[in-house]
């Protein structure tokens, strides 16, 4: 990824960064579905939810911009 130059830039690659988090760990508690893993299962989504709540307030700080 390219480095970006100012705060908003930066914010704004920050918020990309928590997306691809949170598709990640829901692609991960599919598998884990899959594996009859619930309990990682739930945790991983969990920790997309979190993710998920890092880009919403990472949006708003934007919007402050």
């Amino acid at each position: 990824f390219e480095k970006p130059a100012d705060l908003k830039g930066m914010l704004e690659l920050n918020v990309k960064m928590e997306a691809e988090d949170v598709a990640n760990y829901l692609a991960h508690a599919k598998l884990a579905e899959q594996l009859e893993l619930p309990e990682l299962k739930m945790k991983l989504e969990e920790m997309a939810a979190d993710e998920a709540g890092h880009a919403r307030e990472l949006r708003r700080l934007i919007k402050g911009l």
